[in-house]
């Protein structure tokens, strides 16, 4: 995607009468007053950094990092309110590494840090009246041989936090095209994205992705800080590559079910070091693909655990220290090896 800017509004002078463009493609590090545009596109096909204080960037509909193949954009968001608004058609959405490499870091070290990304959920309209059926979505590394990392940093006591209104795509999205929706991988050769969180707080409305594209390596890294998916994670969605969530501390809540290996030929594993996963109504380790936990500390509680759920499902735990509980009085069941291949190593 590219967007062409009229000369006469693509100054400081003019972002500063906080007129409100239809697409503004970033070319330096610095902006002078508040940014207010429909698509704000930062590396369309250089290399750029943009170093955002407090209130520098306004109201938008559409934040690309790294749009093309040449593209690499970086955005250091380091305190502030960013919302990234649906206001009608396809937008609603950040990509943070489209064709190219995109690399997005929050921190709070300039005060309360929170991005808000918003989007109706998908109601399956008919025909001729679509609204966005992936506004409110946050894509890493979306296309052919793109990458994209999205690190937040906690370093003092000041609020830090993404809201996400749908779901997280890292490495591949099935949601195919840029107008009028529609479903398939966006990526067939080596996508990547790579999520890392050193504290604040991460709540999802819909579901997390990590590894969707058949050719995605992607991984998830929860050092501190807290990780709540209302509709579940799904850790190798139908990529073979090493999809890999590591979880080292903080607290993970999966509201709906988790998928360790969710489809046929994809590969996922979960790592889990220290901290507390509450992994949702059902954990499925090797539903139709190959999935794996490895947990060495902490504290694991599933409410129904099935290992090698379905026929050419293949799961593995390896329980090597820590705390793991299956059941809450009403759902207690651990099933291993129940239409696929199961294997609990103690």
């Amino acid at each position: 995607m590219s967007a062409r800017v009229p000369k006469a509004r693509n100054n400081a002078k003019n972002n500063m009468r906080l007129k409100r463009l239809t697409a503004l493609l970033i070319s330096a590090g610095c902006i002078a007053g508040p940014v207010l545009a429909q698509m704000v596109i930062i590396g369309n096909t250089t290399t750029i950094t943009v170093n955002a204080p407090p209130t520098i960037l306004g109201p938008v509909d559409t934040l690309i990092l790294g749009n093309t193949a040449t593209g690499n954009g970086t955005l250091n968001f380091s305190g502030g309110t960013l919302n990234v608004n649906h206001v009608g058609g396809y937008t609603g959405t950040v990509t943070v590494g489209n064709s190219g490499t995109g690399t997005l870091n929050q921190s709070n070290a300039n005060g309360n840090s929170v991005i808000n990304i918003t989007g109706p959920q998908y109601v399956n309209p008919l025909p001729g009246n679509f609204p966005d059926p992936w506004g409110g979505t946050l894509f890493i590394g979306r296309r052919d041989n793109s990458s994209g990392t999205y690190t937040m940093t906690s370093s003092n006591a000041n609020a830090l936090a993404l809201n996400v209104e749908r779901d997280i795509h890292i490495g591949g999205s099935f949601f195919s095209t840029e107008l009028g929706g529609g479903s398939g991988s966006t990526c067939t050769i080596n996508c990547s994205g790579h999520f890392v969180q050193n504290g604040g707080a991460v709540t999802v409305s819909g579901a997390i992705y990590v590894g969707i594209a058949s050719a995605a390596a992607s991984t998830y890294t929860l050092n501190s800080g807290t990780l709540f998916a209302q509709n579940g994670l799904v850790v190798g969605y139908g990529s073979s590559g090493n999809n890999l969530f590591t979880q080292n501390g903080g607290t993970v809540t999966a509201g709906g079910s988790m998928f360790v290996g969710a489809n046929g030929g994809s590969n996922g594993t979960y790592i889990l070091n220290n901290g507390t996963l509450n992994s949702g109504a059902e954990t499925w380790l090797g539903a139709f693909g190959t999935g794996t936990i490895t947990q060495t500390g902490g504290t694991h509680n599933a409410q129904q655990m099935l290992i090698g759920r379905f026929s050419g499902g293949d799961g593995t735990y390896n329980l090597n220290g820590g705390t793991f509980t299956v059941g809450n009085g009403l759902t207690d069941r651990l099933v291993v090896g129940h239409d696929g291949v199961g294997t609990v190593n103690m």
